[in-house]
């Protein structure tokens, strides 16, 4: 039986596209003992979670099942031991139940995703009738996530304080946070490193300890802050792998990649970086420079030793091929130095979607072949010249020119029209006086950008700020701030969650006018929030729309005399003329996987000065990505800047002042999904 999955998600209200998405398909939790064992919700054999996902139930007793289908998961899973089934768990709280027909004693549903809005994540579980297995004769599965990815990313990530010690800098990116077996491409990129050298063979690890992805230097040689790399987040479905060098290997400079979609192909566009522990296996440095080269006897591309020494066993190498799998508007091509492009350790490109775009990303690798068989033994990174409005290719030595008859593979990272976010750490090198400065593509240069932000404190390196924030725009630095409103310093070590929604979100600048000010509150006029008392609404100060501090903590309020939602101030000051902000309506144009949802402050969930959000969106995940705008529904005012931390497995909502959070207080609370 086939169950077009995106019929269901039409029922529930959720937009198709004509699209087709490529998928992951991740586990968790554990499946209850029947009388047949565990019951294990799997990919069906050979399924790749592209177009379409099969699921099969296994250890089933020969029985059908039932899928369960919903958009939210019960952390860390209810003890169904209550209603008969000692040690079975629910794990997602269904919003649909599809049958799971027996096919030779193992039922399976297909699932369409085909048309499925792009970025969609779900969770499924299988249900299962067994009377011998306990009282109530059902047993459940493990679940899982589903999770849709159409679209490939690329980030700059910059070597600061908060992120940076001894030899490495800690990326932190939702979409490869707490994911051991992603495959991440980066390069470096001298304008943005404001003019610094790295001068070092450099590679990627994991690093258990704190789930996230980090860039090194290989001979243990310290990284240098401000240093800042362009990295590259391919979709699911592109062609990607990991390539290890292993005794079956004839000894060599070189380890063969050995990959269908590139077997035979002298023409692939192959871009691969060093790995140290690939899928969390024992890692093996590394100290040399690399390049690709298709070796025509074997039929396989390699990865190579510009050095020509002979590549270690375990040495291992993320590697990407820009295909039609890899889905994303990006381009890849081959650039050949020449004496015509080539000037003293330098080499200038020319494409049209880079010339004149100081803000693209490009992803660079080595390459040798026919016509362009120059080795070149140096760390490479690119940066782009404002004299000639170009972008370069460049040896991290400058004492060491670039050979004429080098050949690069050029992979294109233009910002996509999508949203995005991350946190941003306070340090030395952005903060001036009360405020923090922004370096990202999707904000840099654009005086009119919208985002909006919510403090953080991290156990491990955050400091509080006890300060009412805002954002405003430098046309000096063509960059946005972070800043506090009464003007107090800006601390370093300080963390910013920030949001910018997808192109199509609901978004607009609100400014108070003497016809929208009453007292302390200003009615929003849009037609998403008119007469709409359910709404989401959130939102921060914006100085640079008129340029007029609000020194004050606000909040959002629906007004249902007028049927307006309105802004105003906590401590009931008047709402001056001209004060801005960034409103955002969490409704149906928000990218597919954010949630928003509703938290109220309870003598159950406070503690002194915090207040813990139960919530399955957040549940479990210390990397999420939490915005949260304070709303009054319960006539309890809550005059204190507030943050959010996550620790035991939830997130809170605080107060910088270690007040005492106020019982009542409400707050929208907004789960920025990692496909904006």
């Amino acid at each position: 039986m086939r169950t077009p999955l995106v019929l269901t998600l039409a029922a529930l209200g959720v937009a198709s596209t004509a699209a087709s998405a490529s998928a992951q398909f991740m586990r968790f939790g554990d499946g209850c003992t029947g009388t047949a064992g565990e019951l294990e919700l799997v990919l069906a054999p050979g399924t790749t979670v592209t177009g379409s996902t099969q699921l099969q139930v296994h250890d089933a007793n020969g029985s059908p099942a039932t899928l369960l289908l919903g958009f939210s998961r019960v952390f860390p899973g209810a003890d169904l031991g209550v209603i008969g089934m000692p040690g079975c768990d629910l794990y997602v709280n269904p919003t649909v139940t599809l049958p799971m027909p027996s096919v030779f004693g193992t039922p399976l549903v297909t699932l369409d995703t085909s048309a499925a809005p792009p970025c969609l994540e779900f969770y499924v579980q299988a249900a299962s009738i067994d009377p011998g297995a306990n009282q109530l004769g059902v047993t459940t599965s493990n679940g899982a996530t589903i999770a849709l990815d159409p679209v490939a990313e690329t980030v700059l990530h910059v070597a600061t304080v908060a992120n940076t010690a001894a030899n490495w800098t800690d990326i932190s990116e939702p979409s490869i946070d707490g994911e051991p077996g992603a495959v991440v491409l980066y390069t470096h990129d001298w304008t943005a490193s404001g003019g610094s050298y790295l001068d070092h063979a450099t590679g990627i690890y994991y690093v258990d300890e704190i789930d996230q992805w980090s860039i090194f230097n290989q001979d243990i040689a310290p990284m240098p802050l401000g240093h800042a790399f362009h990295v590259f987040l391919p979709n699911s479905g592109a062609t990607q792998l990991v390539a290890t060098k292993d005794t079956s290997q004839a000894t060599g400079p070189w380890v063969e990649i050995d990959d269908a979609a590139i077997n035979g192909d002298p023409n692939a566009m192959v871009f691969a970086v060093p790995v140290w522990n690939p899928n969390g296996q024992p890692g093996v440095y590394h100290d040399a420079h690399v390049g690709v080269w298709y070796d025509a006897l074997t039929s396989r591309w390699t990865v190579f030793r510009q050095d020509q020494s002979n590549m270690p066993d375990g040495a291992s190498f993320n590697v990407v091929v820009a295909d039609a799998n890899l889905t994303t508007s990006q381009d890849a091509f081959l650039h050949v130095s020449t004496a015509g492009n080539t000037t003293l350790n330098r080499t200038e490109l020319s494409h049209p979607e880079l010339d004149g775009n100081p803000d693209a990303s490009l992803i660079v690798c080595q390459r040798y072949g026919p016509g362009f068989a120059q080795y070149n033994d140096q760390a490479v990174g690119v940066y782009y010249s404002p004299l000639s409005q170009t972008w370069w290719i460049y040896n991290e030595d400058p004492a060491t020119s670039m050979p004429v008859g080098a050949g690069f593979n050029v992979l294109l990272g233009e910002p996509l029209p999508r949203g995005s976010n991350w946190t941003h750490v306070t340090a030395s090198g952005n903060v001036v006086g009360q405020s923090t400065r922004i370096d990202d593509p999707a904000l840099d240069g654009d005086p009119s950008a919208f985002f909006l932000t919510t403090q953080r404190w991290d156990s491990a390196t955050s400091v509080y700020n006890d300060h009412t924030i805002g954002v405003w725009y430098s046309g000096a630095t063509d960059r946005w701030n972070i800043f506090n409103q009464d003007i107090a310093p800006m601390p370093v070590g300080a963390f910013f969650n920030v949001l910018v929604p997808n192109s199509g979100a609901t978004k607009f600048l609100a400014t108070a006018t003497p016809a929208s000010i009453t007292a302390n509150y200003m009615h929003l006029d849009h037609p998403a929030l008119n007469g709409n008392p359910d709404a989401f609404v959130f939102l921060t100060q914006n100085y640079s729309g008129v340029g007029v501090y609000n020194d004050h903590e606000v909040g959002v309020w629906y007004d249902s005399l007028a049927d307006r939602w309105a802004v105003f101030n906590q401590d009931l000051a008047a709402m001056p003329n001209d004060a801005s902000f960034n409103v955002l309506v969490a409704d149906e144009r928000l990218s597919a996987d954010s949630r928003p949802f509703g938290h109220t402050a309870t003598a159950s969930t406070i503690s002194n000065h915090l207040t813990v959000i139960d919530h399955s969106q957040l549940n479990g995940d210390p990397h999420a990505r939490v915005i949260v705008t304070k709303s009054w529904r319960n006539g309890v005012y809550h005059d204190d800047p507030i943050g959010v931390y996550y620790a035991s497995g939830q997130w809170r909502i605080f107060n910088q002042n270690f007040d005492p959070m106020p019982v009542g207080a409400t707050f929208h609370v907004l789960v920025a999904g990692d496909c904006q």
